[in-house]
Formats: C-alpha cells, sequence, structure tokens
C-alpha cells in the first residue's frame, strides 16, 4: 500500500512536471503577475484590517479607562499617555526582534499576531473592564501587536513581492486604505 501511493505521488509529481515544462513561458509570466496581483491586494486589505484594528474602539476605549479612572479626567489623559510612551519603547524591541524572527521563519505566521492579540485583549477587557491595570496591559499589547502584523509584517511582504517600480505604485495605494479605515472605523 505504501509502495502504491509512493508511486502515485511520484507520478503525480512527473504529470505535473511535464505540465509546467509545457507552458509557454508568456503564459507562467501571466500566472505570476495573477499570483503577484493577488497578493498585494490580500497585503492592503490586511493594511486595511491593521487600521481598523487599532481605531475601532477609540470610543469605547477612553469610557473605559475613564470608568476605570473613577471618572478623574487627568488621571485618565495621565494612563492613556503613559500607555502610549511604553508603546513606544516596547514596540521598538518587539518590531526589532519580530522582524528578525519573520526573517528567519517566514512571515505567514507572523500576519497572526494582530488579530490573535485583539482577541485575547478583548476577552480580558470583557472579564475585567474595570481594571486599571488590566486596562493599560491590553492597550499596550494590542497597540504592539497591531502594528507589528499590519505594518512591520505587511511591510516586509510588499518587499519581499513587489520590485521597486511595483512598490512605488504599492505604497500610493496604502494610504487609501488607511483613510478606509480610519473613516469606517468608528461607525
Amino acid at each position: 500500500i505504501l509502495c502504491g501511493s509512493v508511486l502515485r505521488e511520484s507520478a503525480d509529481r512527473i504529470v505535473r512536471r511535464t505540465l509546467w515544462s509545457a507552458m509557454s513561458s508568456q503564459a507562467m509570466d501571466s500566472l505570476e503577475v495573477q499570483h503577484k496581483r493577488r497578493l498585494e491586494k490580500l497585503l492592503l486589505l490586511n493594511i486595511f484590517q491593521g487600521v481598523l484594528q487599532h481605531v475601532i474602539n477609540l470610543q469605547s476605549e477612553i469610557a473605559l479607562f475613564t470608568s476605570a479612572c473613577g471618572g478623574d479626567a487627568v488621571v485618565t489623559a495621565r494612563n492613556l499617555v503613559n500607555s502610549s510612551t511604553i508603546t513606544g519603547i516596547a514596540g521598538l524591541l518587539a518590531n526589532q526582534v519580530g522582524g528578525k524572527m519573520s526573517d528567519a521563519l517566514g512571515r505567514k505566521p507572523f500576519f497572526l499576531a494582530g488579530p490573535l492579540v485583539n482577541i485575547l485583549v478583548g476577552l480580558l477587557v470583557f472579564l475585567r473592564p474595570n481594571s486599571l491595570r488590566v486596562l493599560l496591559t491590553t492597550r499596550i499589547l494590542k497597540l504592539i501587536g497591531t502594528t507589528f502584523s499590519g505594518t512591520v509584517i505587511t511591510q516586509a511582504a510588499v518587499c519581499d513581492v513587489c520590485s521597486d517600480a511595483e512598490l512605488d505604485a504599492f505604497n500610493s495605494k496604502a494610504p487609501i486604505m488607511i483613510g478606509l479605515a480610519v473613516v469606517s472605523g468608528p461607525f
């Protein structure tokens, strides 16, 4: 049985190789272009999703922090600013380490960092909505995870896929996706 499956697998590989070699170079180029365009669309959608994850809870986040700080606007503002500062510093480290890891392990698993962190963060906030410590921690994790997968990994993948001219064209489309996400996020 094992020998038969190995023979079938070898035959399948030979057939595929024969079909690929029979295709003209023009057909191969056309398939590569189609694949590249599909990847570019998916990467643009990933940018949209990353920005959307940042802005979708802007109104509720401030309300949660204000409630956890006992309604004191000054304490709320101080905690939001401090968490943003910590996020910036920790994000520098996370982006550097994560970028090197994605170079070694591939980009695909790191695209899930933002969405998975957001699911975990949402669950923690749901369970402890009045805990300032939980809100601060989850805000920092959310901002780092979303920025990492939505910006760092996406830009690295774009550089992997696109030539210089294609990179310029892609980068001209990215602000459109960012604007759409910012406008549609709070609604």
